[in-house]
């Protein structure tokens, strides 16, 4: 099963992030699906779990897109706690994408966003 698990997701790598042929990385299709059927295609994953380090690696990528929508965003990370609380993901894995995800934020939009809160 794990190994069945592990070939589903190898082949998810380039739908979070795609390789071209000069060898650069760019955004796979999951960057240019609407928020809606990106939140769907992130539900499926937790049925993957635990998700290997090449597909968290691919999510990190498309997460860290200033063009993913907030909502998707959350979805990605409430996913990756959930599996690490519920012992289906090792914390380890689930910590280095969360980090990964918040040094790479875009604080110039978090920043307008608190400000729209504060009325500013």
């Amino acid at each position: 099963a794990r190994s069945l698990m592990a070939s589903l997701q190898a082949r998810l790598v380039p739908f979070f992030r795609a390789t071209l042929p000069s060898g650069e990385s760019a955004a796979g299709p999951f960057a240019h699906l609407p928020p809606a059927t990106q939140r769907q295609a992130l539900a499926l994953l937790y049925f993957l779990a635990p998700l290997t380090p090449a597909l968290l690696a691919a999510m990190a990528a498309s997460l860290t897109l200033p063009s993913l929508p907030k909502d998707s965003l959350s979805r990605a990370l409430e996913m990756v706690a959930l599996l690490a609380d519920r012992r289906l993901q090792p914390l380890d894995s689930a910590l280095s994408l969360l980090v990964t995800v918040a040094a790479n934020a875009d604080c110039e939009g978090l920043q307008e966003d608190e400000e729209e809160e504060a009325g500013g």
